[in-house]
């Protein structure tokens, strides 16, 4: 049966490359024994729990630094798994070199990821060749599994259906009514209380103290949306309406600040076909073992093996905190070689927003009506 060796490390992307690629049925994880390492070691057991529950993994407590120490234990368990080779991507510097040569002695393959780079190359019997990883197809499940979590939940069905699909179309071709009717739905007074337990799908609009402008323009919509069966609408007085959405998605996107420029945007990079892997609305756990504590991305996708992390403002006031909230989340999924981008619908209202996003590697985008310039924008990174 094939086995691996590999030295503890933060992320698990090269464990899981490795993995895919070679299907070893046993891992061997050399660890110094600190707080560090074995707080690395419970995520890297839950990683394997949730993504490889079939592969055998057995921890090893090893001095990094003594290569006598690290040739015995190698040994030992080439003794037990004959079909071994090492995976020396990560982890203590010292120890990798160490371990090569060790490697070398026992004429062991050693397998190398650059995670920076999304290239690897194997040494074996003394030649180094380069490992195609054409075949290995990352996905978004896969970097947050790398980090003993794991995805709860996806808007991406529901910015997939057909009534969505046509209430972008809609909001693009009449941005700037849309706009308004945005800032009117923003407005708490003209909306009702949305009910609860079985009624939960259901909004009150009321228009009163309303423009006859803003008036015609909000039953101009609610029509619209009844017309596309996105709500079941249902006149309440002379200045009233009932909303029921058909679904509780339809209604989010709606009803929740930001949420119709996440589907413009998801549908944007689906649009340039370049993604390997895209979802919208990802709710995800960074430790399974602790559910209560949820996060979420706006958009994530997976572009030649590199994650992408989108956050959408659907304002001009988002500050250093936004960014460095986007920074933390994106690194700590996908490394700091991970793209990230910021879109919104206006620029900031500090220029220094604009210069920290640069100096920190996040590509501001805005989306101002125009879906032409608005992919322009996307590509360009990706280009």
């Amino acid at each position: 049966m094939a086995a691996v060796i590999s030295l503890i490390n933060h992320r698990n992307i090269s464990t899981l490359i490795h993995m895919k690629l070679f299907n070893p049925d046993t891992l061997h994880i050399f660890h110094s024994g600190n707080q560090e390492d074995r707080q690395d070691l419970e995520d890297l057991k839950e990683f394997m729990n949730l993504s490889y529950p079939q592969v055998r993994m057995f921890a090893h407590r090893v001095d990094m630094y003594d290569c006598e120490k690290l040739g015995k234990v190698t040994r030992s368990i080439l003794k037990r798994d004959p079909d071994l080779m090492f995976d020396l991507s990560n982890g203590n510097p010292v120890a990798a070199m160490l371990l090569r040569q060790i490697a070398a002695n026992l004429k062991l393959k050693v397998f190398v990821f650059s995670e920076r780079d999304d290239r690897a190359a194997l040494i074996k019997n003394g030649d180094c060749s380069e490992v195609d990883l054409q075949s290995v197809d990352l996905e978004i499940a896969d970097f947050i599994k790398s980090g003993g979590g794991d995805v709860f939940s996806s808007s991406t069905s529901v910015y997939e259906s057909p009534e969505i699909e046509k209430l972008l179309m809609w909001q693009i071709q009449n941005y700037s009514t849309w706009t308004r009717i945005s800032k009117l739905l923003r407005s708490r007074n003209i909306i009702q209380g949305s009910g609860n337990g079985s009624q939960d799908h259901v909004v009150g609009i009321d228009l009163r103290g309303l423009s006859a402008g803003e008036k015609k323009l909000m039953i101009e919509f609610v029509y619209f949306l009844h017309e596309s069966r996105i709500a079941k609408m249902r006149r309440k007085g002379k200045e009233g309406f009932s909303l029921d959405f058909r679904k509780p998605g339809f209604k989010q996107l709606l009803m929740v600040y930001g949420s119709w420029l996440e589907a413009i945007t998801y549908h944007a990079l689906k649009h340039l076909h370049l993604m390997d892997d895209l979802r919208s609305g990802v709710v995800f756990y960074w430790d399974e073992r602790i559910r209560k504590v949820a996060n979420e991305i706006d958009v994530m996708a997976v572009y030649r093996g590199r994650l992408v992390a989108v956050s959408c403002k659907d304002t001009s006031k988002y500050n250093e905190k936004d960014l460095n909230e986007l920074l933390v989340a994106a690194n700590g999924l996908g490394g700091e070689n991970s793209i990230k981008i910021l879109v919104s619908t206006q620029w900031p209202d500090k220029s220094l927003v604009k210069e920290r996003a640069k100096e920190i590697g996040i590509h501001l985008v805005r989306f101002d009506g125009d879906l032409s310039s608005f992919l322009q924008q996307l590509k360009r990174i990706f280009d």
